[in-house]
């Protein structure tokens, strides 16, 4: 039983992992997709009111069928668990890539 559990936990690190990575590409894509004329007041939005960040993730298109797709092709069939560690993965992803990308735009240092 030991395994089983382990192989739960294995599935659902990687599909948080595939889930994280593809929200920063989506954050990046939607900062790219930002006129000039609204990046910096985007920018101010995001950074002032957090909960922003994890909106524009919540609105996202997540590729959670292209993850399906691609572990059904390795033999692997995504459970509802799987698909809960894989947006929770991909809101963190997102709404992080989006934060650190507006700061960037505006010149806003992260503490250390």
């Amino acid at each position: 039983m030991h395994s089983i559990s382990d192989e739960k936990r294995h599935l659902n690190a990687r599909a948080a992992s595939h889930g994280y990575g593809a929200g920063q590409i989506e954050a990046g894509r939607l900062i790219d997709g930002w006129s000039i004329d609204e990046l910096e007041k985007r920018a101010h939005e995001v950074l002032d009111q957090m909960d922003t960040a994890q909106a524009y993730a919540q609105a996202a298109p997540t590729g959670y069928d292209d993850y399906v797709h691609r572990a059904q092709a390795e033999g692997s069939s995504p459970s509802d668990a799987n698909q809960i560690a894989y947006q929770a993965g991909f809101d963190i992803g997102f709404s992080a890539a989006l934060v650190e990308g507006c700061g960037v735009l505006l010149g806003v240092r992260s503490r250390e």
